[in-house]
């Protein structure tokens, strides 16, 4: 990484409760140098694979997603909080630091065999991740990579997403 995004990443302790530890990604997007620079680094492992589409979680997700997309020339795929995206749709349901939530996307997003990049802005548990990439391989999607602003390797989320190219460009540890 040619560029120390970490002093634009605002730190928040106790929330969005007692114990938990927020790292904010909002101030690094509010830089258009910076948010260029992220979407410029995040795309270069996909230059040249081809994607057909790129996945963004909601909510920061879909901000990468889409300018994610923009860089290689390709679509967008929302995956939402139940309830949020019109029918028919497929869920999975996934656990994380402090609850748990149910994920949707809907069915013919993706074409069996597409190629597919999964963005989100943080890597922690994994597993809201963990939940898009099955959700993604239930419709057939090819999973070439799985992208993030920061990676919180202590928390070891990678470990749920084994066997995934995961790209991230901050190691909080």
């Amino acid at each position: 990484m040619s560029i120390d995004f970490k002093p634009y990443i605002s730190i928040i302790n106790d929330w969005p409760k007692p114990g938990i530890t927020t790292y904010d990604v909002g101030p690094l997007l509010r830089n258009p140098v910076h948010f260029k620079n992220i979407i410029e680094e995040l795309a270069q492992p996909y230059l040249d694979k081809k994607i057909t589409a790129v996945v963004g979680i909601e909510a920061r997700g879909f901000l990468l997603a889409a300018a994610l997309a923009y860089r290689l020339d390709t679509g967008v795929v929302l995956i939402r909080k139940k309830g949020k995206l019109p029918p028919p749709t497929i869920e999975e349901e996934y656990n994380y630091e402090y609850a748990s939530h149910v994920i949707e996307i809907q069915t013919g997003a993706i074409n069996p065999g597409e190629h597919v990049v999964l963005i989100d802005d943080i890597l922690a548990t994994g597993g809201t991740m963990s939940a898009a990439v099955k959700l993604v391989k239930k419709l057939g999607g090819e999973i070439i990579g799985l992208s993030f602003i920061i990676y919180m390797s202590l928390m070891a989320g990678e470990d749920r997403l084994k066997g995934q190219n995961i790209n991230y460009l901050i190691n909080y540890q």
